[in-house]
């Protein structure tokens, strides 16, 4: 049966640290116009936890930006209706950051987004997190 082998040297590690700082005024971007409103879209797929599929509906105040030719779509205070229920309470959670080219970015947690497909019945997708999460803590594939 194999085992795991665990060297006693500790190597240090290269990973490249980002510090949080306040921005300079200069990047700053200031908006000519007000820049969000409150939204509701009924999105293209079906909650799949009933005999019969439900839509979902989303509501928040949404903002969209150009930003170097890509748009960009921010969302606050997004609350969820399937079918015929009643509204849910906005999504209320601390978010996780990643860096993209030097730049901190928050995006909902991989925990928040499972219990929110779950609740869906998108099983595809929280199997889809599943395996990224093994792939990553695993190193399988």
């Amino acid at each position: 049966m194999p085992a795991l082998v665990i060297s006693n040297k500790s190597r240090p590690l290269n990973i490249p640290v980002f510090q949080s700082r306040i921005p300079k005024p200069e990047e700053l971007v200031v908006l000519d116009k007000p820049a969000s409103r409150q939204v509701e879209t009924q999105i293209k797929r079906n909650a799949e936890i009933e005999p019969k599929p439900l839509p979902i509906t989303i509501k928040s105040y949404a903002s969209q930006f150009n930003i170097n030719g890509q748009r960009l779509n921010v969302h606050g205070d997004l609350r969820i209706k399937v079918g015929d229920w009643d509204w849910g309470d906005p999504l209320d959670y601390e978010p996780e950051y990643v860096y993209v080219v030097g730049v901190k970015v928050p995006v909902v947690p991989l925990e928040l987004k499972t219990r929110l497909y779950m609740g869906l019945g998108w099983m595809d997708r929280v199997r889809k997190i599943h395996d990224a999460m093994a792939r990553r803590h695993h190193k399988i594939g």
